[in-house]
């Protein structure tokens, strides 16, 4: 069973970003409104359909942050696996994407109503969480083989050692392994630099104006760890991992993404 204090976690950061998510969402909503007022379209079909995707569209993005919290506070925390946590992540998921899929309904028709089109109107809808549930179902299931296959080999990895390069020593403290790995100044440049790349992309991206700024904060964070003499890296490997989770919002995500991963490996994280 998760331990309760990871669940109030989880529900706290999903719940201060709530209301950054509906701002977007009305935005969105605004922005079709008087668009399509302006063409003479006020009440239309189009209003409808154009609402509905806005509403959804700032719904998945939502949807993507939850998950993307759930696997920040299950890192951060260091969960290990155990017989049941698919079932228990799914039920978290499946009650926090029922929330934001009620608050995107509730907004959805306040401004159908806004945009002259009052309930009933023929083809209107009401926005659920619908297909969403069956992905994250799936990317839960991912994500705890990842962990299952982590906690077995986690007992026999304990004091390997490697190096990359030469420079600072640290020992990696993760929920899975404790290696020796040795960072130079190379490969640490190297990170940085993509780590840059994400920031510029990030910074120019539509995501909601909330999370981007939280998503620019840990990847700033994130810089400077690598930039003490002995990073922590769980700390590193908590931070990349959340900025990896931003690439559905980025024009050029899986570059930056295949980049972000070998960058990491040659410091010795593995953030797959």
């Amino acid at each position: 069973m998760l331990d309760q204090a990871l669940v109030s976690r989880i529900d706290q950061i999903v719940q201060a970003q709530q209301s950054a998510y509906s701002a977007a969402m009305n935005q969105r909503c605004t922005a079709v409104i008087h668009e399509l007022s302006a063409k003479g379209a006020f009440g239309s079909g189009a209003m409808v359909v154009l609402l509905d995707q806005a509403c959804r569209s700032t719904l998945e993005e939502q949807a993507q942050f939850v998950w993307n919290t759930f696997k920040r506070v299950l890192t951060t925390l260091q969960v290990q696996w155990y017989d049941g946590i698919e079932s228990d992540l799914k039920e978290q998921m499946r009650l926090h994407l029922n929330g934001i899929a009620g608050e995107a309904n509730r907004i959805y028709h306040v401004r159908l109503s806004d945009g002259g089109l009052a309930g009933g109107i023929a083809g209107s809808t009401t926005i659920n969480e619908g297909g969403l549930l069956g992905i994250y179902s799936a990317e839960i299931d991912l994500y705890t083989d990842g962990l299952r296959v982590s906690t077995r080999n986690g007992a026999a990895a304990q004091g390997n050692t490697y190096s990359v390069g030469q420079g600072n020593l640290v020992v990696i403290q993760a929920p899975y392994a404790t290696a020796n790995v040795t960072y130079n100044a190379e490969n640490l440049a190297g990170l940085k630099a993509i780590l840059e790349e994400f920031a510029q992309a990030i910074n120019s991206s539509n995501m909601p104006e909330t999370p981007k700024q939280e998503a620019l904060s840990v990847t700033s964070e994130c810089v400077e760890e690598l930039k003490s003499k002995k990073p922590n890296t769980t700390k590193l490997r908590s931070f990349l991992r959340t900025i990896a989770d931003t690439t559905a919002f980025l024009a050029n995500g899986d570059k930056l993404l295949t980049s972000l991963y070998h960058a990491a490996e040659k410091i010795g994280l593995i953030i797959q």
